[in-house]
């Protein structure tokens, strides 16, 4: 096996990618955000949830536990994402660009997210706006009324920008509901999310219980994930975003094109996923058997990955002894594919109108990336089981007995522990199905879920939907205040309110029966 201090070199590219990689890791290793930092250097942008799951496919494939990646898996991931951005349109449009300036609004912005007892927006953002003359809409007031909710709806509509925020003292559910609901719409969105600080911290006068900090962090990470997808930058910093605000309204700048240097995280390709690269790599190391491979063994693993000899400069860069490990295969095939690169290139760029079809097909760039990228080892499914889990028995004793006496394939997203490294996967599995049902039962807090709901039916995909209110002053063994009770069902009445082109059920085989219907319709 290979020693992590261990960084083989066999051309300009590993050599690149070694001093990037001794600048950012953590004793040889490359933690998620160490990951994602390096990218950014190498103009690679992904979503804090594919990054995730880049680190957990790496780790899966080298049995390891620890959550960080070796210099020869970044250089591999490096080498991937480089080909996978090949692949899409360098000047296709963002499928979320942000629409032309309204002139007729003007400057208007619509200050949502976070209310009472927050003080956000008189301390820090309204006095930014009225420096900078951009008028605005405050729904945040003492003297709120039902009456004031199509006033509300109305200053949305003629807002050039959302500016949202969730913060970490107050639950915030419903206006994570409503960001979710609004990203998948393509309004033009700048959504600031203060993570919490840890367990027992105070929110909305409460002490979050260790269960209810884990829910409330997994929907943060959850609405950044949806966000992210959407290609818009998520912020952590309000007076940051209010600066990239100025520029967005002063500036003509759409929201997608914000940099680093504006302090905006950016996210370019959010559904590409690599997982199959990685089994595919391994499939061919594993061939042999073995965690060395001699210099014939190492080029029929070559051979078998890219259909190509290993180059000969290889063999004059090392004894006919060299055995070679799976680290050592890494860099090599990531070399071995920036030298075809440049190969190719320069050879193109000699011929004299050659046909720039025929250019991009021998470098491996489509004409076109279409905003759902397929991924093969993603089968197709009628319908998609969402909604609530834990120890909830839904699924089992009542949807899928339903399913399959109607023949209909289906997704359980249902674990024995769900993490975030789960995210990526389960949002290219629902691409991939005809259907999305939801089921929020009354005995679970349900956020995340209900986040994942408003998306989906903000992209227009076919939504059912079954949601109870919480009945119960207990889940998952934990007594709920009043307060948490009201937030958890304000958040389920606004999920309601805004996805009324859906089915709606307050039977849960009700709502299945709908599924299978839409889904046995759609296939005539």
């Amino acid at each position: 096996m290979f020693s992590p201090d261990q960084k083989p070199v066999f051309g300009e590219k590993t050599k690149k990618l070694r001093e990037i990689f001794e600048g950012n890791n953590s004793n040889n290793w490359l933690t998620s955000n160490e990951l994602r930092k390096c990218l950014h250097i190498l103009d690679i942008y992904p979503a804090e949830s594919q990054v995730v799951e880049y680190v957990h496919d790496a780790c899966q494939i080298s049995g390891r536990l620890e959550k960080k990646i070796s210099f020869g898996e970044f250089c591999y991931i490096v080498s991937v994402l480089e080909d996978e951005y090949r692949k899409c349109s360098a000047d296709r449009k963002s499928p979320n660009a942000t629409p032309p300036k309204c002139r007729q609004c003007g400057d208007f912005i619509f200050l949502g997210g976070s209310c009472n007892p927050t003080t956000w927006r008189g301390d820090t953002v309204i006095p930014f706006l009225m420096k900078h003359n951009l008028t605005f809409y405050n729904p945040q007031r003492d003297d709120w009324s039902e009456e004031l909710v199509q006033q509300e709806t109305e200053a949305k509509d003629r807002a050039e920008v959302l500016f949202f925020v969730i913060d970490n003292v107050t639950r915030s559910t419903a206006s994570m509901v409503e960001s979710a609901n609004l990203a998948a719409k393509g309004k033009p969105l700048i959504l600031i999310i203060k993570r919490f600080d840890g367990p027992h911290k105070e929110v909305a006068g409460e002490k979050l219980s260790e269960i209810e900090y884990e829910d409330l962090c997994r929907s943060h990470a959850y609405l950044t994930h949806l966000v992210e997808r959407r290609g818009i930058p998520v912020f952590s910093d309000i007076d940051v975003a209010l600066e990239c605000l100025r520029r967005v309204l002063h500036e003509d700048i759409p929201l997608e094109e914000l940099t680093l240097k504006d302090g905006a995280i950016p996210v370019k390709h959010p559904h590409v996923r690599i997982s199959d690269k990685f089994r595919q790599i391994k499939e061919a190391f594993d061939k042999h058997g073995a965690d060395y491979l001699n210099r014939d063994e190492i080029n029929e693993a070559f051979k078998y990955l890219t259909s190509a000899d290993l180059p000969k400069w290889v063999w004059h860069s090392s004894g006919p002894d060299k055995k070679f490990n799976l680290e050592e295969f890494y860099c090599l095939v990531t070399e071995f594919k920036n030298e075809r690169q440049l190969s190719v290139a320069s050879i193109l760029r000699g011929i004299v109108r050659f046909p720039i079809v025929i250019y991009d097909w021998l470098i491996g760039r489509s004409q076109s990336c279409p905003e759902l990228i397929r991924t093969k080892s993603v089968q197709d499914y009628d319908i998609f089981l969402g909604g609530t889990c834990a120890d909830s028995l839904w699924r089992e004793e009542i949807a899928i007995p339903i399913l399959d006496k109607a023949g209909l394939t289906y997704y359980n997203p249902k674990k024995q522990e769900w993490t975030t490294r789960y995210i990526a996967r389960e949002a290219s599995v629902k691409d991939h199905c005809k259907a999305l049902l939801y089921v929020i039962t009354s005995q679970t807090r349900g956020i995340t879920s209900m986040l994942e709901a408003a998306y989906y039916s903000g992209l227009g995909r076919k939504v059912i939907f079954c949601i109870l209110s919480i009945n119960t002053k207990k889940i998952s063994g934990e007594e709920l205040t009043e307060n948490a009770i009201k937030d958890y069902n304000r958040a389920r009445t606004y999920l309601f309110e805004i996805t009324q082109e859906c089915p709606h059920f307050q039977n849960i085989e009700d709502a299945v029966r709908e599924a299978v219907r839409i889904v046995q319709e759609q296939s005539y």
